[in-house]
């Protein structure tokens, strides 16, 4: 049977999938075109084409503290399901399966450069998933917070270096609503990869 997986942002009314040649572009103080200022975590966030043309503006988490976020340039509020809510997220990352219901485990989600192994460079990206019930930011160690915190934050697929969780659940359709957030530290190219890993069972 086949698996599909599709990445989406919301653009305050409805969930708009990525399509073919578009990427994730992050956007600075100055709007969703604005260039990010150095070691300044993103203000916008949406999916442009290959021109550099945006297609859809989405939902912007801006890091704030290792607790706290900043919804669409407003105020810091404290991270938790309460002020975060699934269409506050910037990306949603659906897994479905056209046959029975599978679990995914092991679930992991992270930027890289080149090679999955290799964490982006002069760029920090922190994350968290945001599920029923609960906030997650921990890499495979529980409640380290590890991916939402800028000493650390999700950078190769090694596994201390990543947003890590395991769902639990059988289904046939899977989603995993995530905050990103990143800055760079140099001047340059600072393009990276975003990627989510997960075992099918």
């Amino acid at each position: 049977m086949a698996d599909t997986v599709t990445f989406s942002v919301y653009n305050g009314a409805a969930w708009t999938d990525q399509g073919a040649g578009e990427y994730v572009r992050f956007g600075g103080d100055g709007g969703v075109n604005a260039n990010v200022s150095l070691d300044t975590y993103n203000r916008y966030l949406s999916f442009s084409d290959a021109g550099g043309s945006i297609v859809v503006t989405g939902q912007a988490t801006t890091y704030d503290t290792p607790t706290t976020v900043e919804l669409n340039g407003a105020a810091a509020v404290t991270l938790n399901t309460a002020n975060v809510g699934n269409t506050d997220t910037c990306v949603r990352f659906e897994w479905t399966t056209d046959g029975i219901g599978k679990n995914l485990e092991n679930v992991k989600f992270f930027a890289y450069s080149g090679d999955v192994a290799t964490p982006p460079p002069n760029v920090t990206v922190v994350a968290f998933f945001r599920e029923s019930g609960s906030i997650i930011k921990d890499g495979p160690v529980a409640s380290d917070g590890k991916a939402w915190n800028n000493s650390f934050g999700v950078g190769g697929n090694a596994a201390a270096l990543t947003l890590h969780t395991n769902r639990g659940a059988t289904e046939t359709t899977h989603y995993y609503y995530i905050g990103i957030s990143a800055k760079a530290s140099a001047s340059g190219d600072n393009s990276f990869s975003l990627a989510m890993e997960y075992d099918v069972v």
